[in-house]
């Protein structure tokens, strides 16, 4: 593993910097101001406190980064393990159901582990944000030397600088959250895949999966890019390193039905309709929902087809990942968070920017971020 270059010790320095600076602003700031600039009702800011039994004052800076919406789910995993129990007696709250429910189901275990792991030296709070903070990193270099080898160094400096100042991004790398520790792992399965490394790639995909289920994508999405490489015949050698890479999905398989089943009485896979009200595929009847999360999905959508022009590989990539999200994970408005995690679209952009583009837009983003971190880290859906 070579050191760190010029550029990427700039990178470190940068995300550090911007970090310091999201928490110095969320430790200031003021979740009414927020609201009000923003047109957010009191009932609406106040909701989730009242459901939690909370009382609207300033809460510590850790457990706002480290104890909110998710994750409260993983922290709670890391804690006391996944329930077996249902109450369907709360008011619709996530938190109701996830805390001490077989809803905990809904997130997999990987990042939690980590927690866990971490909290014999931390505790648990600091554990979770040590994790996820520390993943961000390794993502933002992972994601530099992969776009290096399409883009050249200068533009893949763009680049990252654009994935670690996207709004939602700044949310995540800094909160308690298991993006940045996906990111790691389908970022540098990517790097394996490209190396011809598969029986490697496909442990890293199991690790993306067990961080976040969209991470089970990586599977037919990798074994439909190497048989376009091989224009779709088959023979000894094809089928080996195809059942090299993919018989990892047993691992997800046998944690999501079996193990799932055994443990709660349900599939993994029905938990999110046991839990949300909805199935695992809900359509595109929401599409209208949102306007901020169109023009997401717009932009998205430019820089997936664009990306043929740098590889085609990206592209597909990018597509799959967007066609799943959507018809998977809907509302529209919480798109921009999984536009996050679709690392090869900020690839795309990066090439497009020059420098004066690359101070003007991630600092509009990183602002951004900014607002939806002081919402997020008083408890205020975004959705």
């Amino acid at each position: 593993m070579r050191g760190l270059d010029r550029n990427e010790k700039i990178l470190v320095v940068l995300i550090i910097a911007l970090k310091l600076f999201a928490g110095f602003f969320i430790a200031y700031s003021d979740v009414w101001d927020v609201g009000r600039l923003l047109d957010i009702s009191r009932e609406k800011i106040e909701r989730n406190w009242k459901i939690l039994g909370y009382e609207l004052v300033q809460r510590p800076l850790i457990e706002k980064l480290g104890y909110s919406f998710d994750s409260i789910s993983y922290v709670g995993i890391a804690r006391q393990g996944y329930s077996t129990s249902f109450d369907d007696s709360s008011d619709g709250l996530f938190v109701a159901y996830t805390v001490n429910s077989l809803c905990l189901y809904n997130w997999p275990p990987l990042y939690p582990l980590m927690i866990w792991f971490a909290a014999g030296l931390l505790g648990y709070l600091p554990a979770g944000l040590f994790v996820s903070n520390l993943a961000s990193l390794a993502a933002v270099i992972a994601f530099y030397r992969v776009a290096t080898e399409f883009i050249g160094c200068k533009k893949a400096f763009y680049g990252s600088v654009l994935l670690m100042a996207y709004s939602y991004n700044v949310m995540s790398f800094l909160s308690a959250y298991s993006e940045p520790v996906y990111l790691v792992f389908s970022i540098l399965s990517w790097r394996e895949f490209t190396r011809k490394r598969y029986f490697s790639c496909g442990l890293l995909c199991l690790a993306a999966a067990l961080t976040r289920y969209v991470g089970l994508m990586l599977f037919p999405i990798y074994s439909v890019l190497y048989l376009m490489e091989k224009k779709f015949k088959f023979n000894r050698g094809i089928l080996k390193d195809l059942t090299s890479m993919n018989w990892f999905l047993a691992g997800v398989y046998l944690w999501m039905f079996p193990l799932a089943k055994y443990q709660i009485g349900y599939f993994a896979s029905e938990i999110m309709d046991l839990c949300y009200g909805r199935g695992v595929f809900t359509g595109l009847g929401f599409l209208t929902n949102s306007i901020f999360g169109l023009s997401l999905l717009y932009f998205a959508v430019l820089g997936a087809y664009y990306l043929k022009d740098i590889d085609a590989r990206l592209s597909l990539f990018s597509f799959a990942f967007l066609v799943f999200h959507i018809a998977v994970f809907g509302p529209m408005d919480s798109i921009g968070r999984y536009i996050g995690v679709i690392w090869p679209l900020f690839i795309y952009f990066g090439n497009r920017f020059d420098r004066t583009d690359v101070v003007f837009f991630p600092s509009l983003l990183y602002i951004l971020g900014w607002v939806v971190l002081v919402l997020h880290s008083n408890l205020v859906g975004l959705t």
